[in-house]
């Protein structure tokens, strides 16, 4: 089996803002031969109450949204596998030389976020592609139902019970017998959401003699893609997108880099 080549976001209805439409384009430009499945919260009701009704009492007792937009993501992959990535995500180049050959692939966080959240690892799950059926994701059904966190704070308890850091526990758990790749952070997460944040400001328009680094540049140039860091979900007015100029996009740095260090642009 293959890991099938489609790929899965989700947004509250189809109406996707201007912000997330552009970078849901740079997936669909990079595979053009793949499918694209945008998943409402209408759609993701109807996909736990026709295929997983043992969990939908878990689905809407979840106390915040976010719990409830992780776990539909685990289980579409494990119905349908595919491709799932957060809409907070460019793609810069086509990603199956990293899919081939392979039942279930993770990357690994920044290690920068590693020492914020005194862990040695983070597996993200903002971008996870796997066979459908795939073991991992029904050890995560199992984590979800049993595990009891201890956290206290808002954004903790998210990230213990539904994300990156249930999921780094149940790759640690399941071991190499799981068949899951986990990626180093290079490939799709070249920058620390506070390198991220940065980047920003220095989109074309900004301040002189703020040009992203060398090393910055080396990095986005061996990435795939990269993860903005949106943080919609915990940063200040949860809930809403992150509303930037029109021309904070990427292409947008990589063009302004290119004219001020006479250097090429993929």
């Amino acid at each position: 089996m293959m890991i099938p080549r489609v790929i899965h976001q989700t947004w509250k209805d189809d109406r996707l803002p201007p912000q997330y439409a552009t970078l849901a384009d740079t997936w669909r430009r990079a595979h053009p031969e793949w499918a694209w499945r945008l998943w409402t919260d209408a759609d993701n009701l109807r996909l736990v109450e026709q295929e997983f009704p043992s969990l939908l009492g878990l689905y809407l007792d979840y106390p915040y949204p976010i719990q409830r937009v992780d776990l539909i993501r685990y289980l579409i992959l494990y119905r349908y596998g595919g491709l799932y990535v957060d809409l907070d995500f460019e793609c810069f180049k086509d990603i199956t030389p990293l899919l081939d050959g392979r039942h279930c692939v993770l990357s690994e966080e920044a290690a920068v976020h590693n020492a914020v959240h005194c862990t040695h690892r983070i597996i993200s799950n903002a971008f996870m592609a796997a066979e459908p059926g795939h073991l991992l994701f029904a050890a995560v059904m199992e984590d979800l139902q049993h595990h009891r966190s201890r956290q206290r704070v808002p954004d903790r308890i998210v990230l213990d019970t539904t994300g990156p850091m249930m999921l780094t526990r149940v790759v640690e758990r399941l071991g190499a017998d799981a068949q899951v790749t986990v990626l180093n952070a290079a490939n799709l997460f070249p920058l620390s959401m506070g390198e991220a944040d940065r980047l920003r400001s220095t989109a074309p328009g900004s301040a002189p003699n703020s040009a992203p680094s060398a090393a910055i540049r080396a990095r986005l140039n061996q990435a795939y893609g990269m993860h903005w860091h949106d943080g919609s979900w915990w940063r200040p007015n949860p809930g809403a997108p992150v509303v930037r100029p029109p021309r904070w996009r990427l292409d947008g740095v990589r063009r302004w880099m290119a004219a001020i260090t006479g250097s090429g642009s993929r």
